[in-house]
């Protein structure tokens, strides 16, 4: 992971009303690009973590290689700061009773699932102090990389999925998916036969 984002977090948004929900629509395409970003971004702290404004993105972002103790810091100094989130493209770093999580949002309800029922109804994977909350039944390899981990099997060519095989990377061999019991297995890189 080598890019993050300070964003904004919007203000929570009112019921609709379908009385007039074409009003507002119109209304809403007339001031299209005419009202003005007044978020009151906590300009001086963010500066002071090593974040640049970024107008294209309309928050602070921060480039370089981070390790997990970097994430851990920032994550905490972000959550200090009122209604600002720490993210990298669709993945929130979020403190939660003193631990880091990365919440993965891309395949949930945004708006509607919070973080607290993600955590009770999602899959919640603990490896090696990377805490992840995801609807997927797999954690992304960029977060692996973080600990230094990777996932045991993986296809390395279409050969493999015709022949119903996936290459185990602790082994260094071919191996039938049937003979496979947990076919997300992680394992550190350092194990890794190639």
């Amino acid at each position: 992971m080598n890019y993050l984002e300070v964003k904004f977090k919007e203000e929570d948004k009112l019921a609709v009303d379908t009385a007039d929900f074409i009003s507002n629509i119109i209304d809403s395409q007339i001031t299209l690009g005419l009202e003005k970003n007044d978020k009151p971004f906590n300009h001086n702290q963010l500066l002071e973590l090593g974040f640049e404004y970024n107008n294209t993105a309309k928050g602070y972002s921060l480039t370089k290689e981070f390790e997990l103790d970097e994430l851990k810091y920032l994550a905490q100094e972000v959550d200090l700061l009122d209604n600002h989130i720490l993210t990298h493209a669709y993945i929130d770093l979020k403190m939660y009773q003193g631990e880091l999580y990365f919440w993965d949002k891309a395949l949930i309800y945004e708006n509607i699932d919070t973080f607290e029922y993600c955590l009770k109804h999602h899959n919640l994977f603990k490896i090696a102090g990377l805490n992840v909350v995801t609807k997927s039944d797999t954690i992304s390899e960029e977060l692996l990389n973080i600990i230094n981990y990777t996932k045991r099997y993986s296809t390395p060519s279409p050969e493999f999925i015709i022949q119903n095989c996936l290459w185990d990377k602790k082994e260094g061999q071919k191996v039938l998916k049937n003979f496979i019991a947990d076919i997300n297995e992680y394992i550190p890189k350092d194990y890794c036969k190639f």
